[in-house]
């Protein structure tokens, strides 16, 4: 049977904060900066993890940390990308949260190699990375696309945006972190392949999620300017393989995107 996309569109504001320097950039919810408030040493003892790959996971009576995986990401890829489970512990109940490391190193011997300008702000750089064709997700940018989309009026019933609570770059250190809520789902082309959905209905979400691409790039289009941009970026990986989706509800939830400027 094939699933009939076609929502009734209305905005959604995300609430979440993004600064940036020449060396750094961050971006959070509010409620994420009062947790890190509250409990600091949260990020700092993951830092420590990061740090020290011999510990797969950090466990105290407020919060747990678990390292899932350290994978290349593609194998033309010039970075390793390392995947954790963050569960918090608070008034008898956990939340849970998803964070993904980026390992930019290689991409600054890139741009040393290419005698490319250092006073060039971080978030252009890694963005002109990702433009030559080797991913460039830094979690800034990919936490800012995410507020784009939602900005640009596609999610309604049938879409939705897995948030991103947190975010960080450190052009010094060469790292790059987001932290997204966790959302026990599969991608849709994780249910295809496990033949969950059907032909038809993959192909009508293609579609869907086609139109939502070109709804988000007309969007910006028009507000670029809006988010501190002189040209029009270009958001990319609306996509099957990062969207998930839920069978039961029929609703599907973006996350993982590309923003290139």
């Amino acid at each position: 049977m094939i699933i009939k996309l076609k929502p009734k569109i209305q905005r959604k504001p995300m609430d979440i904060s993004f600064h940036k320097s020449k060396s750094h950039a961050l971006s959070y919810t509010g409620s994420a900066r009062q947790k890190l408030r509250e409990n600091p040493e949260i990020l700092r003892e993951f830092l420590k993890m990061v740090a020290n790959k011999g510990f797969p996971e950090i466990k105290t009576d407020k919060f747990q940390i678990r390292r899932l995986s350290i994978t290349k990401s593609r194998e033309d890829a010039s970075y390793n990308t390392s995947l954790y489970s963050l569960e918090f512990f608070r008034n008898g109940k956990t939340e849970r949260y998803f964070i993904k490391e980026l390992d930019i190193q290689d991409f600054f011997r890139l741009q040393r190699s290419e005698n490319l300008r250092y006073d060039v702000d971080i978030i252009d750089k890694i963005n002109r990375h990702g433009i030559r064709g080797f991913g460039g997700s830094d979690g800034f940018s990919e936490s800012l696309a995410l507020k784009i989309i939602a900005d640009s009026g596609v999610v309604g019933r049938r879409l939705d945006i897995v948030n991103s609570v947190f975010s960080y770059v450190d052009a010094i250190k060469k790292r790059s972190f987001i932290c997204y809520e966790y959302m026990d789902l599969k991608t849709v082309s994780e249910l295809y392949d496990e033949h969950k959905i059907s032909k038809s209905q993959k192909e009508s979400i293609d579609r869907y999620l086609s139109k939502v691409a070109t709804r988000v790039e007309n969007y910006l289009e028009k507000n670029y300017s809006k988010y501190g941009f002189k040209t029009a970026p270009k958001i990319f990986d609306i996509s099957p393989q990062n969207t998930f989706y839920d069978p039961v509800k029929k609703k599907l939830h973006l996350f993982d995107s590309l923003l290139i400027t």
